[in-house]
């Protein structure tokens, strides 16, 4: 009589995987715990025979005490466990499935079996029964078993803080990549690193301190020369670009603990280490000055920072190529002006049509800005304290055109200065040789060194660079001055004016004190010492059909008040713009 074939029915599961860090290190090997793909293996052999796996969830670079969707697959599979039917979860450990809090965990344990999940199997750590509402021992277990795993996590926490803590108070750095162009060196600090990132970090706070540069403008032009980014992957970003100008490292200083990341304990402003319920507000921000080799001058890195700032307070506003983009305002509408060249003339328009009750159209009502800008520029010239803060420098490039020459000139001078001490320290001991090997190994040491010696003494007069400037040299120079003078206006200033701005930036047009800069960067102070103008304009056309400008007011840094009528009717308008009535060029 045969036996009769016996089968056994397989409990429909879901399996989660999970891992605290995410990545790979120089290696490839997977960072510290167990992998992924190991954990995914493990529940496969305990699965053979047992489980039908009907999905698999998983969350990488995800601690086990977060909760919601900050931990996104975990969230997915406690939604779907009771669609799909599943009624055990599998995972390789206890603290793969879950590091939470006490309450936490029944919240989960409860949701759980409401949606019909039985069972928790775990590769090492056993299974876990929830099905029983009045035998409650196995939920006891897994209870106590998450909230351990918790704990850890707690005191771990706590031991890092104290362990960060400790080493700020010496201005030491305890983990995370070293920041763009420098390198870690070994004890807790950091040091330049790659000269060609160090050339692309200085160029950066340049453009942005000097040349009125955008973020975006800068991300896209080191895209467009392929340089790599900051990680190394991808392209840059204005965030990159950002966060680079605002770290203090590139002027020497060591900061740590301005923003708090702690889940269990953080940083007071006492500077203790409490539990982060406990925290009020901002922690206490370590500081130590002169801790690195400083990569940017400070003044440049304090004149990005306001910049940063600036733009930051004024991010509503769109980019600026105009020097009176958002200062003229219409006082009909209340809109500003938008900029157009008609006829070889600069014009601010405005191209509103309303139909609101008690206004009435705008007209295609405008201002020349070769009329306003020169009075608004006298104003400015009188509120300025800084003049160095304006100024547009040529690139570095092509004022310094053999900067690096130099640079290098030094390096050799340093290396043959090196080398001739070597030389003369190896003839010494020479000299105090007994032995015949030493001396003869010594003396084809000597002989080795001297060759390269002579190599450095040939390099150093190939490369000895003129201090003088190239014909062409000169000629991208002087392309450079023609094309900003172009754009740029004139800034009439009172009192006395440095030689050196004088020489380089004068107006040479002008009848009066005036220099020239850059019409973004006039924008942007306009704008940061709050000044605007708003004009009226006659509701009649003249015989032309241009609109006579009836009144307006100003108010520009500490000053306010009433646009003079020479300004409103230039003398060069009178001639051309018949019959304005001497009426409509009333101020008031």
């Amino acid at each position: 009589m045969s036996k009769k074939k016996t089968t056994t029915t397989k409990i429909a599961a879901v399996a989660y995987t999970r891992k605290s860090t995410k990545g790979e290190l120089a290696d490839g090997t997977e960072r510290q715990e167990k992998s992924l793909g190991q954990q995914k293996a493990e529940i496969k052999k305990l699965a053979q025979g047992r489980f039908d796996i009907l999905r698999w969830f998983q969350d990488e670079g995800i601690s086990g005490w977060k909760r919601g969707s900050r931990r996104p697959d975990f969230c997915k599979m406690l939604a779907e466990v009771e669609a799909l039917g599943a009624k055990a979860i599998v995972c390789d450990n206890l603290d793969r499935f879950s590091r939470a809090a006490f309450d936490e965990v029944q919240e989960d344990v409860n949701a759980l079996r409401k949606a019909g999940v039985r069972w928790i199997y775990t590769v090492n750590s056993g299974q876990y029964d929830l099905g029983s509402r009045y035998d409650i021992g196995d939920i006891l277990k897994f209870v106590v078993t998450v909230w351990s795993s918790c704990e850890y996590s707690r005191q771990l926490s706590r031991r890092i803080t104290l362990a960060r803590r400790n080493a700020a108070l010496e201005g030491k750095r305890t983990g995370g990549n070293a920041p763009y162009a420098m390198v870690d060196d070994g004890e807790g600090g950091l040091k330049p690193g790659d000269p060609k990132q160090i050339k692309i970090l200085r160029w950066l706070f340049d453009q942005y301190a000097n040349h009125a540069k955008s973020l975006t403008e800068l991300a896209k032009e080191l895209n467009l020369q392929e340089v790599p980014s900051p990680n190394g992957r991808g392209n840059w970003h204005v965030k990159s670009v950002r966060s680079l100008l605002h770290n203090p490292v590139y002027i020497g200083t060591f900061r740590w603990n301005e923003t708090h990341h702690g889940q269990f304990f953080g940083v007071d402003e006492s500077g203790e280490v409490v539990e982060t319920a406990e925290m009020n507000g901002q922690g206490k921000v370590f500081v130590m000055e002169g801790r690195y080799t400083a990569l940017i001058e400070r003044k440049v890195f304090q004149k990005v920072q306001r910049r940063l700032d600036t733009r930051a307070n004024n991010r509503g506003r769109r980019k600026a190529k105009y020097a009176l983009s958002g200062i003229l305002k219409c006082d009909h509408c209340g809109n500003s002006l938008s900029a157009a060249t008609v006829h070889g003339h600069r014009r601010y328009r405005c191209g509103t049509n309303t139909n609101r009750p008690g206004t009435t159209k705008c007209r295609q009502w405008s201002m020349r800005e070769d009329v306003m800008l020169p009075f608004l520029m006298r104003l400015l010239g009188k509120e300025i304290t800084n003049l160095r803060e304006m100024l547009t420098n040529p690139p570095d490039e092509l004022r310094f055109p053999r900067k690096q020459d130099r640079e290098n000139q030094e390096q050799l001078e340093q290396e043959r200065s090196k080398l001739a001490e070597l030389i003369s320290r190896a003839e010494g001991n020479l000299l105090f040789s007994d032995d015949a090997r030493t001396r003869k190994s010594l003396d084809t040491r000597i002989t080795a060194m001297r060759d390269e010696l002579e190599k450095l003494d040939s390099e150093f007069a190939e490369q000895q660079p003129t201090a003088q400037y190239t014909h062409e040299e000169l000629d991208r120079l002087n392309e450079w001055w023609e094309e900003f003078s172009a754009k740029a206006v004139s800034v009439p200033v009172a009192g006395e004016v440095e030689h050196t701005i004088g020489a380089f930036y004068q107006d040479p047009f002008s009848e009066e004190q005036a220099i020239l800069i850059d019409p973004k960067i006039v924008n942007e102070v306009l704008h940061d010492i709050g000044c605007e103008v708003r004009l009226r304009w006659s509701l009649e056309p003249l015989t032309s059909g241009e609109y006579p400008l009836e009144r307006g007011r100003f108010r520009l840094g500490q000053s306010s008040g009433k646009i003079p009528g020479n300004v409103l009717n230039p003398p060069a308008n009178r001639e051309i713009v018949s019959g304005w009535k001497s009426s409509s060029l009333a101020v008031g």
